[in-house]
């Protein structure tokens, strides 16, 4: 049920038509609990809001089409901004930072403030429409629709100083890297301790296996693990999920072995199923690799020749190396599963520490050959990384980046860019053999 709540909520949080919607509802229920409070009878206003009176029922409908016909026009105006925004962001950025985008609470709250202006006079001026012309005009009502268009006005100079800021590269940089830092905090909450012992991986059930194959060809958007283990537990079974989220499978392709095999029963492979939450793209909900990608992509496009920015590849390194050297200080637990009783139920197929190092790093070392800064501040990177290790498989895959990093850096033309980067190089490795020897 987690897992389902966690996908809905990312969906929701990741599309531009939840919040205006209830945005929407609520000015609608406004409009007709005002309409129904003052429909019909003399209100008293206080003095400071009698300038703000409508005289008669003529001149609510007027003013009240008048602000209707501008909220309309203007919203208008404000989804053509979106669009534009969203395409620059597409074509400089990459199309999949359009996620961090869309859910931006900013952009969604001003066409949520701006579509419920319209909702709300529509209501009101339905209901004025219904009033005799010799009737006392909904005062309450009507201060509200000039309420409700000030606040429209506000928000719409918020949303042109918004799209300026939000369409930079080092604030989108930001945005994804908070989105990473939080993705670590929540899926591994504990703290590492360097002390504790690894756990010794137990040795699987002998004999045959059954297979559950995917049943259509789509990325795995985030797997109920809860769901599995109950199911394993319940049954006397070992689950071992050879895909996690993020994977593209295909039709056909084993996702997860059941042993024993004597034990399956074909019902149980619509319970496995259910248990996988597929879709046409990858999501965040369990996929940290997801979030990553978005800055190494970013890096990437700016590395390109025809953008050609290697100071937002820099930027998307260190934010990355901020990233990593929160992780190095969590504690990921072992891929194996247990039940209540101590019993093995579940083998996961689980992202460690260097595979999401692999992910940050290889391919922006790939792309940067042509530019010598860039490899400079990714042996930079490293070398603060190495002082934040405290596992010897986090020193493996850093020396071997560091590594790499050098021999892509040694084809530089230029002697001094090259002992640059020998000295930073030296850097990482006496940051290691330091963190080695550390207690």
């Amino acid at each position: 049920m987690r897992t389902w709540i966690a996908k809905i909520y990312d969906t929701l949080h990741s599309s531009f038509w939840f919040l205006p919607s209830v945005m929407a509802v609520l000015a609608a229920a406004l409009g007709v609990g005002l309409l129904v409070f003052d429909t019909g009878r003399e209100v008293p206003l206080p003095f400071f809001l009698k300038w703000l009176a409508v005289r008669d029922v003529s001149s609510a409908r007027t003013l009240l089409t008048t602000i209707i016909g501008a909220i309309i026009t203007t919203l208008s105006v404000v989804f053509s901004i979106t669009i534009v925004s969203l395409t620059m962001a597409a074509s400089q950025l990459g199309p999949r930072l359009l996620r961090s985008f869309i859910r931006d609470r900013g952009t969604q709250t001003v066409l949520g403030v701006f579509v419920g202006t319209s909702v709300y006079c529509l209501v009101v001026l339905g209901g004025v429409e219904g009033l005799g012309e010799e009737a006392p005009p909904p005062q309450l009502a009507m201060i509200g629709a000039q309420g409700v268009t000030l606040v429209s006005l506000g928000t719409l100079i918020y949303f042109i100083h918004h799209v300026a800021t939000s369409i930079q590269a080092p604030y989108v940089v930001a945005e994804v890297a908070a989105e990473l830092e939080t993705g670590i905090d929540h899926h591994f909450p504990d703290s590492l301790d360097p002390d504790q012992q690894p756990e010794t991986p137990p040795g699987l059930p002998d004999g045959e296996f059954h297979a559950v194959e995917a049943w259509r060809s789509d990325y795995i958007q985030a797997v109920n693990l809860a769901g599995l283990l109950s199911l394993a537990s319940k049954h006397d079974l070992v689950l071992v999920l050879r895909r996690r989220p993020g994977d593209f499978v295909g039709q056909g392709d084993p996702m997860v072995e059941v042993h024993p095999a004597g034990a399956w029963q074909d019902w149980l492979e619509g319970h496995i199923r259910d248990a996988f939450y597929m879709g046409s793209a990858r999501s965040a909900t369990q996929n940290l690799e997801f979030i990553i990608d978005q800055l190494v992509e970013m890096a990437v496009r700016a590395l390109s020749p025809g953008i050609n920015d290697p100071f937002t590849a820099i930027n998307c390194i260190d934010r990355l190396g901020a990233g990593l050297r929160r992780l190095a200080g969590k504690r990921i637990p072992p891929p194996f599963r247990y039940d209540g009783q101590g019993q093995l139920r579940l083998v996961l197929d689980q992202t460690r520490f260097p595979g999401l190092v692999d992910a940050a790093f290889n391919q922006i070392r790939q792309n940067a050959a042509d530019h010598p800064a860039v490899l400079i501040r990714l042996l930079e990177t490293l070398a603060v990384l190495a002082r934040h290790t405290r596992l010897p498989e986090q020193r493996r895959v850093l020396r071997r980046h560091a590594v790499m990093a050098h021999r892509a850096a040694l084809a530089t033309p230029e002697p001094l860019d090259r002992h640059d980067i020998q000295r930073r190089y030296a850097a990482v490795l006496a940051a290691l053999d330091h963190a080695n020897d550390t207690p």
